[in-house]
């Protein structure tokens, strides 16, 4: 199927913006990511700069570490669970929150529930 020349759905800088995204949301750092992959971190940086082009190994065991689809990586289509996922330090915090005995996860739950309702109109 041929591109249209206005259409952008896999542009090298999307791409690397993607994978910096992904990275990012999942609370990794570059050298995080490439110890998870077997690479240097060197890698992971080209590859969000767009220097180094990734094959289809790399694109699958990327999209497998940060949760995400290859579409979504390449830009061709966003995922619809991507606004509902936690970024960051609150996805590292609750990853931890998780492996609490459940009366302690409960606890730890009714307290943010309890500030979130103190904190809203």
């Amino acid at each position: 199927m041929a591109r249209r020349p206005n259409q952008k759905n896999d542009t090298p800088s999307e791409v690397g913006a993607n994978i910096a995204t992904a990275r990012k949301r999942k609370g990794l750092t570059q050298r995080e990511l490439a110890d998870l992959m077997s690479v240097k971190q060197q890698s992971v940086a080209d590859w969000e700069r767009n220097i180094q082009s990734i094959g289809s190994n790399i694109l699958k065991q990327l999209s497998d570490l940060l949760e995400v689809s290859a579409d979504e990586l390449l830009g061709i289509k966003k995922s619809p669970a991507t606004e509902d996922k936690l970024t960051g330090k609150a996805w590292k915090t609750f990853s931890e929150v998780q492996k609490l005995p459940r009366k302690n996860r409960e606890e730890v739950l009714n307290v943010v529930k309890g500030y979130i309702s103190s904190k809203q109109p």
